[in-house]
């Protein structure tokens, strides 16, 4: 497992055991945020944002938000308010975030290096969870803190099983203002695997670490671990005409991998036999799933 996305993990699921504590005394109990279902519709998307962080494009508008989230590490609800919005078009899914907060001047956004750990310890940062197959049992993740910073990682097996090295080709951008930071996400939908269809439901979870008040905001809370696509909440109205290939295809400046072409197609993943050649070119990997299609 590779040690930056790693420390990624630990720190998203360190605030699932916090979520544990008792609310401190005199302080009135919050209803049982576990039994709340969540729900949010993504509009379609006339004509796409501009991704620089300013959500004034008119998509942004019409769009239902995602709030009342709840901070894991004390059960209740945050001192920092949190919405999402979501809509679409054709070839991508696009994410917004308003962080409000109290002291923009004492915000974190050390980290600045792709995919490096300790990001949701030490940084201002939001990320979105999508289960695109609803099948409450894989996800993807797209994080970035208030400078911008990608992070982004592949989850199976409710949470048991990351794909550390995956990264997708997508665009994110952030802003500051005097009493909030916004972020805007453009994911290429070609990047991610789904069953084509109309109206189509994604499983969707949003998070948000605050550092100066040090709250672990979620729109759905609930006990276990963090990527676990068992219990996230509904992101419905999406309408997708294609779906994803299963070849995913990266630049490599360090070697190129040919196949061996010795066995009798279909091919199957685990008769594969590869060259390695040092040298530029691409690295291919076929990723089978039972949802291939």
């Amino acid at each position: 497992m590779n040690g930056r996305r790693s420390t990624f993990l630990c720190s998203l699921a360190a605030a699932v055991a916090a979520a544990a504590l008792l609310v401190p005394p005199g302080a009135q109990a919050a209803p049982d945020p576990s039994l709340i279902e969540r729900f949010l519709r993504a509009e379609r998307a006339a004509v796409p944002p501009v991704i620089d962080g300013v959500l004034d494009d008119a998509c942004w508008a019409g769009c239902e938000r995602a709030g009342d989230f709840f901070d894991a590490r004390r059960g209740a609800p945050p001192t920092q308010p949190t919405e999402a919005r979501v809509c679409f078009d054709d070839d991508y899914l696009y994410v917004a975030f308003d962080c409000f907060e109290e002291r923009m001047d004492a915000v974190s956004a050390a980290i600045t290096q792709r995919d490096a750990g300790g990001m949701f310890e030490v940084d201002d940062c939001v990320g979105v969870l999508l289960d695109t197959y609803h099948d409450q049992r894989c996800c993807y993740v797209f994080a970035t803190n208030i400078a911008g910073t990608k992070m982004d990682l592949r989850v199976a097996e409710s949470g048991n099983s990351q794909e550390m090295a995956w990264d997708a080709v997508w665009d994110v951008a952030a802003r500051r203002y005097p009493d909030r930071w916004t972020a805007e996400f453009a994911i290429p939908v070609a990047a991610v695997r789904f069953v084509p269809g109309e109206d189509a439901v994604w499983g969707a979870e949003f998070v948000r670490h605050a550092t100066v008040s040090r709250e672990e905001s979620r729109w759905v809370h609930r006990e276990g671990d963090v990527l676990d696509a068992a219990h996230f909440g509904d992101l419905s109205g999406l309408s997708f005409a294609h779906a994803s290939r299963n070849l995913d295809i990266t630049a490599s400046a360090v070697g190129r991998y040919d196949l061996e072409d010795t066995h009798e197609y279909p091919l199957e993943p685990e008769d594969a036999e590869w060259d390695v050649h040092p040298d530029a070119g691409l690295d291919v990997e076929w990723c089978r799933s039972r949802h291939s299609l």
